[in-house]
């Protein structure tokens, strides 16, 4: 949900942002009805599931572990209600007005956010750059922390230093 509180912020504040850094999100976040029926019906089993779509078939095993013991402490109505909030998500409507810098990080096979929805906020956004990885998963902050920190940085020096 952290695009959408980019967004949010970026509505209420955008004066004051110079600039924004989007991973793994889009202007709309849709969610199945099946992720509610899964995660109403068994939610160890929708956590096992979550974790596989977070992260690639890469990931390191105890980060997975870590996410998964994460997900099981929190009480399901939570989660529910973050998915419900994602669903409701729309910034198109926003998209075209941005006049700050925005970079957007992406992963080729993000099965959570799919790409399509990255290439739409780099198609409307007048000056936006994306940069895809070339894998899975939808953390490329976490797996490819050193690949998206050199982004930003590279992000930083040509377009706000």
């Amino acid at each position: 949900m952290g695009g959408a509180f980019a967004f949010e912020l970026y509505c209420r504040f955008p004066n004051k942002i110079a600039a924004l850094i989007l991973i793994s999100t889009g202007a709309i976040l849709p969610v199945s009805d099946v992720v509610f029926e899964y995660l109403r019906k068994d939610y160890t089993m929708f956590c096992n599931f979550l974790v596989k779509f977070l992260y690639s078939k890469n990931a390191d095993e105890t980060i997975k572990k870590l996410s998964n013991e994460e997900l099981l402490s929190l009480n399901p109505e939570i989660l529910e209600n973050d998915f419900k909030i994602c669903s409701k998500v729309d910034y198109r409507n926003i998209l075209k007005d941005i006049r700050i810098p925005v970079l957007i990080i992406a992963n080729r096979d993000d099965k959570m956010v799919p790409l399509k929805y990255a290439e739409e906020l780099a198609n409307e956004i007048s000056h936006s750059q994306l940069v895809i990885f070339e894998t899975d998963g939808h953390m490329p902050h976490v797996e490819n922390a050193k690949s998206t920190a050199e982004a930003i940085k590279e992000f930083y020096l040509h377009e706000l230093d």
